[in-house]
């Protein structure tokens, strides 16, 4: 008999209402740096250690299936053709091919949660508190891992993904019972979804210490 698949929740896996916010993260940094993308896609290669089962399907590099937006899943594209276009800035190219209801989310990814907060903050502030501000912002920054923290965020996107995925999976096995070739098929899918969720908690739990 065969044995079913226990399911997990991947690490870093997010309740679908907060998977928007991850996207716009993501995309957020991919504006404003297209290339970390490879960083993020270096790591999920990585990860599938070389199995092609692995590498060719949920620890693949990131794509516009890693988006449920519809509206983000063409800003993906955009930023991905950007980094293969001859143009010297991306940005121009991530314009020219997204309509103008896309170009207006655009503009509002270029605006940084953080620069809101700090607008607000000095807003509240004058004189010599501002400069201080200003001061204690730039010695915090080095600090802060950019590219690392986008990383880490692509995991958790895939990981979401691969939470939908398997979900979908579990509903088709179910129904499925019956033709035992199929049953086969969902069932070795699964079990590679399952080696990716344990490589993902293993990376994110490292990461995230």
């Amino acid at each position: 008999m065969t044995r079913r698949p226990q399911r997990s929740r991947p690490r870093g896996c997010l309740p679908r209402k907060t998977s928007s916010a991850l996207e716009r993260y993501c995309l957020r940094r991919l504006i404003e740096q297209p290339a970390w993308v490879y960083a993020a896609n270096q790591r999920l290669r990585t990860l599938s250690e070389d199995n092609a089962a692995l590498s060719d399907g949920p620890l693949c590099d990131l794509t516009e299936e890693d988006f449920l937006d519809s509206t983000h899943r063409s800003i993906w594209s955009a930023i991905r053709e950007a980094l293969h276009s001859a143009q010297a800035e991306p940005g121009t190219h991530i314009e020219a091919r997204l309509d103008a209801d896309s170009v207006d989310v655009l503009i509002g990814l270029r605006v940084s949660d953080a620069a809101h907060v700090r607008a607000s903050i000095k807003e509240r502030l004058d004189g010599d508190a501002a400069v201080l501000w200003d001061e204690l912002s730039k010695r915090a920054a080095p600090a802060f891992d950019a590219k690392e923290d986008l990383v880490v965020a692509v995991l958790r996107l895939r990981a979401a993904r691969i939470s939908r995925d398997r979900e979908s999976l579990t509903v088709l096995l179910a129904e499925s019972e019956s033709d035992g070739g199929e049953t086969r098929r969902l069932m070795v899918s699964l079990n590679v979804l399952a080696q990716a969720v344990r490589q993902l908690d293993a990376e994110l739990s490292r990461r995230i210490r």
